[in-house]
């Protein structure tokens, strides 16, 4: 065949056979007993023409299968980013587009901790370090009556608290920033309204080492 043969151009290098020789091969095994399946025969290419086309609409298909795949879709990308109402800046790549629109829509699915938490390794990737709330141990819920709360904490508790700790080792202040807001943007639509939360790196705030609004406290 040239040029590679099933491979084609541009080569393919391992991965085992490809969907146009598996059907190429099973259009000759079908028909070898009415028609001759050698290489130098009409037939033989013919088939492989064929096969060829198959391929191509398995691929066609494969292609718009990916298009409901928040990881992997390409020409859906722009219609779901104004679904989940996200504004990518023009620096934004591809993949960091996607890892927010799948940030984004496993956050509207449900918003249990473990949702969230997910959403957020989605959005920040390998830059997420930690999904924390707050220990039974150490929550404290004050209420007139039953818990009186300190002046001006008369009702409050931080039961309803959860940070995610991000990776500081990121290649500029800039990615840091646009990495951190796409977190809070997805929080602030997905978390319950009586939930807060905090995003940040560092897993607690220390006086003169710690930098303000960077560092989670």
């Amino acid at each position: 065949m040239g040029l590679g043969g099933y491979g084609g151009m541009p080569f393919r290098f391992g991965g085992g056979r490809s969907p146009h020789q598996v059907e190429h091969e099973a259009l000759l095994r079908h028909l070898a007993h009415v028609l001759d399946p050698s290489i130098d025969e009409g037939f033989y290419a013919e088939t492989y023409a064929e096969a060829r086309m198959l391929a191509a609409m398995w691929a066609c298909n494969g292609r718009l299968r990916n298009q409901s795949l928040p990881t992997r879709m390409l020409e859906a990308l722009p219609t779901w980013e104004t679904a989940c109402r996200l504004r990518p800046s023009p620096a934004d790549s591809d993949a960091s587009r996607r890892a927010a629109v799948s940030g984004r829509l496993r956050g509207v699915s449900n918003n249990a901790d473990g949702d969230l938490e997910e959403a957020a390794r989605n959005i920040l990737g390998a830059r997420f370090v930690a999904f924390h709330t707050v220990a039974p141990a150490n929550v404290l819920a004050y209420w007139p009556g039953v818990n009186p709360g300190p002046p001006g904490f008369e009702w409050s508790s931080n039961r309803a608290r959860l940070s995610v700790e991000m990776s500081a080792q990121v290649a500029s202040d800039a990615e840091y920033v646009r990495l951190r807001g796409g977190v809070h943007e997805m929080l602030d639509a997905s978390m319950p309204a009586w939930t807060r939360s905090t995003v940040g790196a560092g897993n607690r705030f220390i006086v003169n080492q710690g930098v303000l609004g960077k560092t989670l406290l």
